[in-house]
């Protein structure tokens, strides 16, 4: 699969795309069955969407203007928005007998569903005519949204999607939302040294007040609390996310002492000192690179199929961020490796005692579980340390449930923020 397909569905996603992209991305969808399944795996994990608009929204096939026709934004959240609000509509015609409609995208939906504009619960009119500006928001429980790679949301009548939509009213209110207090549908932004961090505080936070400090935060995407399941979760439990953007950073002692002026910031708001690290991918590096240099000041670290070996993927398919990270020429580097290396810097970690966990893939390609998560584990034993593996079966670097619904990480950070 080619990188530009990954940056592709996530610019529609985002709502980033002009008309004549989204009609190109919708006749990929329909012609290519592995673009739709990358499709499937990006948009399961799209299951709360808040997002605001301005000018031409689409709904279903059709484009409903809002009080200002000024934009064309959101064509592609509503791919999405509109996919979600079918599957929502499919319970209702079971829940009340009626006919199961064809060619609709294939759902699975618990009972807990609704439309929100501006925080008031809304029918379809409303959703329609709702002003510019204003915040849309479709809750749902434990939703499932697949695209079948043949058919779309796109091929169903605009007219039919209104009819079901009258029917589905009703539906109560998210039961997982229902008895908590505002989730915060964006994060608190505020500088340190320069840099953008993002904090997602927890309604009723838990003594102590334990937060995720969660890597990578690139352009100010905190990815990890679009995973509804995780976010919930944290939420839940009165645990705040937060990050820090730094940019495109590989573990250097100059860029991971700036990650420092993060810590001393939230320490400052009144933040536990000893956060439960959380890194995905290459923030396994910015994180375990931090750990190790200041192992007193962590309570745990996990990892979502984590980097942590400088000699895997950062110097095999990331060397020019990471030569430029370290300010070292590759030869110079390696010479050092020892030294920077987080698989082989562990003793601190584990003489206090910092529970570690990972969940990984067997047959992940850029960044190899054998070369990464299993050296961790094997080295922090080592060192006297506990590092538990949740391996995937033919598991890839991949966003799927596997990975952003894992019931064993969202235990392990519960166990230890409440320590």
């Amino acid at each position: 699969m080619k990188m530009s397909d990954h940056q592709w569905i996530q610019k529609v996603l985002d709502g980033e795309c002009d008309e004549q992209q989204f009609v190109s991305f919708q006749q990929r969808l329909r012609e290519d069955q592995e673009f739709a399944q990358l499709y499937r795996e990006y948009a399961l994990m799209q299951h709360v969407l808040y997002e605001e608009f301005e000018g031409r929204v689409m709904i279903g096939d059709q484009y409903v203007s809002s009080q200002k026709s000024t934009s064309r934004r959101l064509i592609g959240w509503l791919s999405v928005a509109a996919a979600l609000v079918l599957g929502l509509v499919i319970f209702a015609q079971r829940e009340r007998g009626f006919e199961q409609p064809q060619r609709m995208a294939t759902s699975v939906f618990s009972d807990d569903a609704q439309w929100l504009v501006n925080g008031q619960a809304a029918d379809h009119a409303h959703q329609v005519e709702a002003a510019e500006g204003e915040t849309v928001q479709l809750l749902l429980g434990q939703a499932r949204f697949f695209i079948d790679g043949k058919t779309s949301v796109q091929d169903v009548p605009y007219a039919e999607l209104q009819k079901k939509l009258d029917a589905a009213e009703q539906i109560d209110n998210a039961a997982t939302w229902k008895h908590m207090p505002s989730v915060p549908k964006k994060a608190d932004i505020f500088d340190v040294d320069g840099q953008k961090a993002y904090v997602y505080e927890a309604p009723r936070p838990a003594q102590g007040k334990p937060w995720i400090w969660y890597a990578p935060v690139i352009n100010g995407d905190v990815i990890i609390v679009k995973h509804k399941k995780y976010f919930d979760a944290f939420m839940k439990e009165g645990i705040t996310i937060a990050g820090y953007d730094i940019g495109e950073v590989r573990g250097a002692p100059g860029s991971t002492e700036k990650f420092t002026k993060f810590y001393d910031a939230m320490i400052k708001r009144g933040y536990s000192k000893q956060p439960i690290l959380l890194g995905q991918s290459r923030g396994g590096m910015m994180t375990l690179s931090w750990a190790f240099r200041h192992p007193e000041k962590v309570r745990a670290w996990a990892g979502i199929y984590p980097v942590c070996n400088l000699a895997s993927w950062s110097l095999k398919y990331s060397k020019k961020e990471t030569l430029a990270d370290f300010g070292m020429s590759e030869e110079d580097l390696l010479a050092e490796l020892k030294e920077f290396n987080p698989i082989d810097n562990l003793a601190g970690l584990a003489k206090h005692k910092v529970a570690m966990f990972s969940v990984h893939g067997d047959k992940d390609d850029p960044v190899p579980f054998i070369d990464n998560t299993k050296l961790l584990q094997g080295n922090y034993k080592a060192a006297g340390g506990t590092c538990d593996v949740k391996i995937i079966p033919g598991g890839g670097h991949e966003i799927s449930p596997a990975f952003f619904e894992c019931q064993e990480l969202i235990d392990f950070v519960i166990k230890h923020a409440k320590q």
